[in-house]
C-alpha cells in the first residue's frame, strides 16, 4: 500500500494505516507521531525511527528516499521495542529499504515521476485580522470611548516611534491639525472600502508544485546485491520565493566475499537547497487590511511600521544615510534573499561472520554528517538594512543636524551554520538454530556505542555588503560595546550594533548498550521470549545506582489455530495469541545533572566586567525515566480472510519522569526538575479488514482504531495558579496531558465583565488578582483533554481490470480545543493595532464574550487574561476527514511487452481534501483554525514503470 501514494514524505503515508499510530500534519505534508499516548512531560515525544538497523538523527525522514522503501514496522509494545532501549519509550518505526533478490542476473530499472499541484492558499482561512470596515469601525469606537492601553500618539519628537494607522492618521489629523471632521469621515469611510487580499493573492499567493524523479536500480547474482537510486525534487510553494530543491542518492551493495563472510556497505546523500525570501503569513497580517501593496500607478503603497509618518517629514531625510525611509511589504520581500543549504550523508558498512550453522555475528557501523548553512541577505530595498543606517547616527532635534553615521551604507548578510556528527558502533551475535527437532531457537546478545555531536556557529553581521561586487564595508567605529557604546537619532544611549560577535554552540550525547535477546519455539505452536538491556548516557548523573538503566521484557505467543480443538473450527484461517511485559525508557535532556550558568559577552555596565547568571540550578539526581508495558494481542483471519485483524490491550506506566515541582524560595529558586512525576497510559487497538472477489473485480477495506487512556498519576506541584493551569501545556495529577481549563463567565454589569471564583464569587476582569495568585483548582472548570483519545482510520481499495481505486479517512474524536477570541487589548494610539478579525463576534453581541468597554475604562487591557480562557468558548475536537484519494491504472502487460516495460502504472492523487464531520459549531478543522496555514487540497499525476 505505501508504494500507492505518491509522497514527498515518506511519514504521510502512514496516516491511517496503523492503530494506535496518532498523527498531526504539517504544513509541508510531514508528519508528527504519537504513538499509544503521551508518556513523558519534557522529554521527546516523537518515536524513534530506524532504517535498515540504525537509528537516524532526529528521526527525521525527510532525509528517506520514498521511493526506497520497502516495509514500515512500528513497534510498540515493550518487547518488541526492547533491542532498541533507552530510546524506544515513545514507540519505533523501524523502515527497510529495498533489496534486489538473489539469483538475478539482469539488471532492473524502476522509474517513478510524479507533479503534485497545490490550491491557492485560502487568505480568509491564514489572515487573522479584520476586514478594513470592521477595523475602521473599532478605531472609532476605541477614539470615541478612549480606550486608550499607554498614552496616545500627540505631536512631538519624543512621540517618533508611534506609527499608529492609516485610519488614526486620520483621527489624529482632525485632533491636532485641523483636518475637518467631514473630511475625516470621509477618509475612513473611504479606507473601510478597501481589501487588500486581492493585491495580497496577486502578488504573494501562486498555485504550489511539487515535481519528483526518482530512479532506481537493482541487480543481484548468488554473491553480490546492489541497490542504487537517485532522487530529483523541487518544490514551489505557495508564496512566492519559497521552496526547495533537493538531490538524494542511496547506494547499498552486499558481497558475499567467501561462504563465510559477507560484507555489506551503503551510503545516502542528500543535497537541499531551501528558499524562504518570501513573506510570512505573520507579515502579512500585520498590514491593516486597507494598507495595499501598489498603488494604482504601479508604485509601492504606504505600510506602516516603526514610526510615526507625521513626525518623520519633519526629519531633513536628505542628510540622513537614507533619504527613503519608507516600508512596504512586497518591496522587502523583492529586497532579500533568505536561503539554507544542507547536505547530510549516512555511511553504514559492516561484516557478517558465519560461526557455525545457525550462528553468526555482526559488526556494523553507521556514519552520519549533516552540515547546514544558513544565509540571510538584506538588500538596501529593505527596510530592514535602511532603518539600521538611519536609526544608528546622532541627531540634533533642535538643530537638525546629523553628525556621525555608525552604519555603512549597502545591505547586511547574516550567515550561521550547524554541523551534526554522530556515529554508532553495533556488535551482534546471532543464533538461530533447530533443536532435537522441535525447538526453534532465536538469540541475539550485543553491544552499542554511539556519540551525537552538535556544533553551531552565528557569524558577525557583514555590512555594507554588495554581493555582485563581492564587497563589504566594516562600520567605521566598530559595533561598539559596553565600555563604547553610541547614541542613536533618538538620543537613546548606550546603543550598539547587532552582529558583533561570534557565537558558538557544543553539545554532545553518548549512549553505551548491552543488550540480549531470546526467543525459544515448542512445535511452531509456543514462543517464549526474553530480553534484557542496560544504557548508558552522558547525560544521566555520575551515580552508577542511577546512570544504568536495566530495560527489560518476558513474553509468549500461542498459535492457538494449529491446535487439535480448532481443526473442527473450518471458519478459522488463523488464531494466535499474543502477552508481552517489560520496561522501556527515555531520555530527558532538558534538564542538566549540574548548575549551569549563562556567561555575558560583553562587560557588565556596573561591574564592567564579564558576568554570568544561573541557567539551571541542576539536578545532581537525574535517572531514566521508566515506562513499563503490559501487553495483550490477538491475531486472526476468519472465511478464508474475508475477514481478519487484530486487537491489542495494554497497560503503560511511566515512572520517574521528569516533572517541575515547586522549591522554597531559600533553595536559591522557586521550582526544579526532578523525576518525581508518574504517568499512565491504558488503550485498547482494532485493526479489522476484509477481502472480497467477484471474479476480476477485488474490494478490500481495513479499519483501524484505538482508544487511549491517559492520566498523570503523580506530580507534587501543591499551589496550581490560574494563569498556570489555563495553559494545556501545564501538567495537572489526576488529569491527562494536555488538561484544558477555563473560567466561568457571569456576564457584564455596568459594563465590567466578570468571572466566578473560588465558591462562585464573581470577580471582575478588570483585576488580576484572580488569574495571577488565585488558585486555579478551586474554581475554574476542567474541560477535558486537548490530545484526542480516540482515533480512526479506515482505508477502502477497489480493484478491476488493472484500475485501483484507494479511499483514505481519518479521524479524532473526544479532544477538545478553543475557539479564537476577540481578545483585549488593542493597541490603539500607541502601536499600529492589528484588529483581530472576531471583533465582529463583539459587535454582534455575543453573549458568551464581553462586549466593549465603556467610555475611559482605565482597567480593559487586563481582559485578555481571561477572555480566551471563557467556558463558552470550549468546543469538541472531534471531526472526521477524507485524506486522500488515489486512482492508477496497471496497463496489460501484452500491451506493454513490445515496449521492454515489465510493467506501467499512471496514477493521479488528491490530498487533504476536506472534514466530513465535525462536532463544533463553527465548522473548524480542530488541527487549523482560523488564522493558521494549514495543507491546502493538492493534486498529484504521476507514472511509474519497470523495465
Amino acid at each position: 500500500m505505501l508504494d500507492r501514494r505518491p509522497v514527498t514524505d515518506i511519514s504521510t503515508a502512514l496516516q491511517g494505516l496503523v492503530p494506535g499510530l496518532q498523527a498531526k500534519e504539517n504544513l509541508d505534508g510531514s508528519m508528527e507521531f504519537l504513538i499509544r499516548g503521551t508518556s513523558s512531560i519534557y522529554a521527546s515525544r516523537s518515536p524513534l525511527v530506524v532504517v535498515d538497523g540504525f537509528p537516524i538523527s532526529g528521526s527525521d525522514f525527510s532525509t528517506i528516499n520514498p521511493n526506497d522503501v520497502e516495509t514500515i514496522t512500528v513497534l510498540k509494545d515493550a518487547a518488541a521495542a526492547s533491542i532498541w532501549g533507552a530510546r524506544s519509550a515513545n514507540g519505533v518505526i523501524v523502515i527497510t529499504t529495498k533489496r534486489p533478490r538473489v539469483g538475478r542476473d539482469k539488471m532492473t530499472v524502476e522509474i517513478n515521476a510524479f507533479t503534485k499541484i497545490y490550491n491557492n492558499i485560502d487568505l480568509d482561512q491564514v489572515m487573522s485580522q479584520a476586514n478594513s470596515a470592521d477595523h475602521v469601525r473599532y478605531e472609532r469606537l476605541a477614539f470615541d470611548r478612549q480606550l486608550f492601553f499607554t498614552t496616545p500618539y500627540s505631536p512631538s519628537f519624543a512621540n517618533i516611534t508611534l506609527p499608529t494607522t492609516l485610519a488614526q492618521e486620520f483621527i489624529f489629523a482632525n485632533k491636532y491639525n485641523g483636518y475637518s471632521t467631514a473630511r475625516m469621515n470621509a477618509s475612513l469611510d473611504s479606507l473601510a472600502q478597501i481589501n487588500n487580499r486581492g493585491q495580497l493573492k496577486d502578488n504573494f499567493l501562486r498555485n504550489g508544485i511539487v515535481n519528483q524523479f526518482s530512479i532506481n536500480l537493482s541487480g543481484a547474482t548468488e554473491r553480490t546485491k546492489t541497490y542504487g537510486s537517485l532522487l530529483y525534487e523541487s518544490k514551489k510553494d505557495g508564496i512566492i520565493k519559497k521552496g526547495y530543491e533537493r538531490y538524494l542518492m542511496n547506494f547499498n551493495n552486499q558481497f558475499q566475499a567467501t561462504k563465510y563472510l559477507t560484507l555489506v556497505f551503503g551510503a545516502n546523500v542528500q543535497f537541499k537547497k531551501t528558499e524562504s525570501s518570501g513573506p510570512d503569513i505573520g507579515e502579512m497580517q500585520n498590514l491593516s487590511p486597507y494598507e495595499t501593496l501598489l498603488n494604482p500607478n504601479g508604485s509601492y503603497s504606504v505600510n506602516l511600521n516603526s514610526y510615526n509618518r507625521e513626525q518623520m517629514a519633519l526629519l531633513p531625510l536628505d542628510k540622513f544615510p537614507y533619504s527613503d525611509w519608507s516600508y512596504n511589504l512586497l518591496r522587502e520581500v523583492r529586497g532579500r534573499d533568505i536561503t539554507n543549504e544542507q547536505i547530510s550523508a549516512r555511511i553504514q558498512a559492516g561484516i557478517n561472520v558465519k560461526i557455525l550453522k545457525g550462528v553468526d555475528f555482526d559488526s556494523k557501523l553507521q556514519y552520519e554528517r549533516n552540515k547546514t548553512d544558513f544565509s540571510n541577505y538584506q538588500s538596501d530595498e529593505t527596510f530592514f538594512v535602511r532603518n539600521i543606517a538611519n536609526t544608528n547616527v546622532v541627531y540634533n532635534n533642535t538643530t537638525r543636524v546629523v553628525g556621525t553615521q555608525y552604519v555603512p551604507k549597502g545591505g547586511i548578510l547574516r550567515a550561521n551554520s550547524s554541523n551534526l556528527e554522530s556515529y554508532v558502533i553495533r556488535n551482534q551475535l546471532n543464533v538461530n538454530r533447530t533443536v532435537a527437532g522441535v525447538f526453534n531457537v532465536n538469540a541475539i546478545v550485543g553491544n552499542e556505542l554511539s556519540s551525537y555531536l552538535t556544533t553551531t556557529q552565528t557569524n558577525p553581521w557583514v555590512y555594507g555588503y554588495f554581493p555582485d561586487k563581492n564587497q563589504s564595508t566594516v562600520p567605521p567605529f566598530g559595533f561598539g560595546s559596553t565600555g563604547n557604546t553610541f547614541t542613536n537619532f533618538r538620543g537613546t544611549t548606550g546603543q550598539t550594533l547587532s552582529g558583533g560577535n561570534t557565537v558558538f554552540g557544543w553539545g554532545k550525547d553518548k549512549y553505551v548498550s548491552f543488550y540480549g535477546n531470546a526467543a525459544i519455539t515448542y512445535r511452531s505452536k509456543y514462543t517464549l521470549s526474553g530480553s534484557a538491556r542496560s544504557d548508558a548516557s552522558n547525560y544521566i548523573t555520575d551515580d552508577p545506582k542511577l546512570r544504568w538503566s536495566p530495560l527489560w521484557s518476558v513474553g509468549g505467543m500461542w498459535r492457538m489455530i494449529d491446535e487439535d480443538f480448532m481443526k473442527n473450527i473450518g471458519f478459522v484461517d488463523n488464531l494466535v495469541v499474543r502477552l508481552t511485559y517489560g520496561k522501556n525508557g527515555n531520555a530527558e535532556k532538558t534538564t542538566s545533572t549540574k548548575p549551569l550558568l549563562t556567561v555575558g559577552t560583553s562587560p557588565n555596565v556596573n561591574t564592567g566586567t564579564i558576568v554570568a547568571s544561573i541557567a539551571d540550578n541542576g539536578n545532581p539526581f537525574l535517572r531514566w525515566e521508566k515506562t513499563t508495558t503490559t501487553n495483550l494481542g490477538i491475531d486472526f483471519s476468519m472465511f478464508k480472510r474475508r475477514l481478519f485483524g487484530k486487537i491489542d490491550l495494554y497497560n503503560k506506566l511511566g515512572e520517574d519522569i521528569t516533572g517541575n515541582i515547586v522549591l522554597p524560595a531559600t533553595t536559591g529558586t522557586t521550582s526544579q526538575k526532578f523525576n518525581n512525576a508518574e504517568i499512565i497510559n491504558r488503550g485498547i487497538e482494532l485493526e479489522l479488514g476484509s477481502d472480497f472477489r467477484l471474479g476480476k473485480v477485488q474490494w478490500n477495506t481495513t479499519m483501524t482504531y484505538a482508544y487511549n487512556w491517559n492520566r498523570v498519576n503523580k506530580l507534587f506541584y501543591p499551589s496550581y495558579l490560574a494563569f498556570q493551569l489555563v495553559d494545556p501545556s501545564t501538567p495537572v495529577e489526576g488529569r491527562p496531558v494536555g488538561p484544558l481549563y477555563s473560567y466561568t463567565f457571569l456576564g457584564v454589569k455596568d459594563s465590567i465583565p466578570y468571572v466566578a471564583g473560588p465558591k462562585g464569587v464573581p470577580y471582575a476582569m478588570n483585576a488580576v488578582q484572580l488569574h495571577n495568585t488565585g488558585l486555579g483548582l478551586d474554581f475554574l472548570n476542567y474541560e477535558g483533554t486537548t490530545v484526542p483519545p480516540h482515533t480512526l482510520g479506515w482505508v477502502n481499495n477497489f480493484n478491476a481490470y488493472g484500475f485501483n481505486l484507494m479511499i483514505v479517512i481519518v479521524g479524532k474524536f473526544g479532544g477538545v480545543y478553543r475557539d479564537p477570541v476577540f481578545n483585549f487589548p488593542t493597541f490603539v494610539g500607541s502601536a499600529k493595532s492589528n484588529v483581530s478579525s472576531f471583533v465582529n463576534e463583539v459587535f454582534n453581541g455575543n453573549p458568551l464574550i464581553p462586549q466593549f468597554p465603556k467610555y475611559l475604562e482605565p482597567q480593559f487591557y487586563l481582559w485578555d487574561r481571561y477572555t480566551p480562557n471563557l467556558q463558552g468558548l470550549v468546543e469538541s475536537s472531534s471531526f472526521l476527514e477524507c485524506k486522500e484519494i488515489d486512482f492508477e491504472y496497471n496497463l496489460p502487460a501484452k500491451m506493454i511487452r513490445s515496449l521492454q516495460i515489465s510493467s506501467l502504472r499512471i496514477f493521479s492523487q488528491v490530498r487533504d481534501i476536506g472534514m466530513i464531520w465535525h462536532a463544533n459549531k463553527k465548522g473548524y478543522n480542530p488541527e487549523w483554525l482560523p488564522g493558521t496555514q494549514r495543507p491546502v487540497t493538492a493534486f498529484t499525476f504521476g507514472i511509474n514503470a519497470k523495465f
